[in-house]
């Protein structure tokens, strides 16, 4: 078992809680540095890290705004991802086994994990503090600067939940639309 931990030196810890010795590190700045998407004079944090189901992917934030991808057994990145704010990321999420979520302050950016092909943006009405994924499906929550829970429903993350029908008529209404001619 791993434990691992995101710096805010730039760097991702993994520790082995059963010999209670450091299993390995990373030096994410150094990394984006080597990919060209960062100058060497920033100081750079990991601010999220989240583990894939399958035991060997990992998925880091950072404040630049930058996600990236890794197999544990390599330093080098899968895939990385620009948010291009600017801004920290907040929230990584591995949505199913090829897609990932990830959320910045102004963004939510779900995109795939293989290809790195942005499958859409939502941008809400206020800043995002945190972001939830109902597992195994397209529904996810949004703790923003606003009085109540942002929800949003992305059919190509996964199917909406039996127990939310108003979500399931939505997209059924939205496939079955037609739009009108303009002609």
């Amino acid at each position: 078992q791993l434990l691992g931990c995101a710096g805010t030196d730039g760097r991702v810890e993994c520790w082995d809680q059963r010999q209670r010795t450091l299993a390995g590190d990373l030096d994410v700045a150094a990394v984006l540095r080597t990919a060209g998407e960062r100058s060497g004079s920033d100081a750079l944090e990991c601010t999220a890290l989240q583990f894939a189901d399958d035991g060997l992917s990992f998925g880091v934030g950072t404040s630049s705004g930058h996600c990236l991808l890794f197999d544990l057994r390599s330093n080098k990145p899968l895939q990385i991802m620009d948010h291009k704010y600017g801004l920290p990321i907040l929230s990584l999420n591995f949505a199913s086994e090829r897609n990932i979520v990830s959320a910045d302050p102004k963004l939510v950016k779900a995109w795939g994990r293989d290809t790195g092909k942005v499958l859409t943006n939502i941008e809400p009405p206020a800043d995002i503090n945190n972001l939830c994924l109902w597992p195994g499906t397209g529904l996810m929550f949004m703790a923003a600067e606003t009085h109540k829970i942002q929800t949003f429903y992305v059919p190509a993350l996964g199917i909406a939940p039996k127990w939310y029908g108003a979500i399931r008529f939505s997209g059924q209404f939205y496939c079955h639309s037609r739009i009108p001619n303009n002609s």
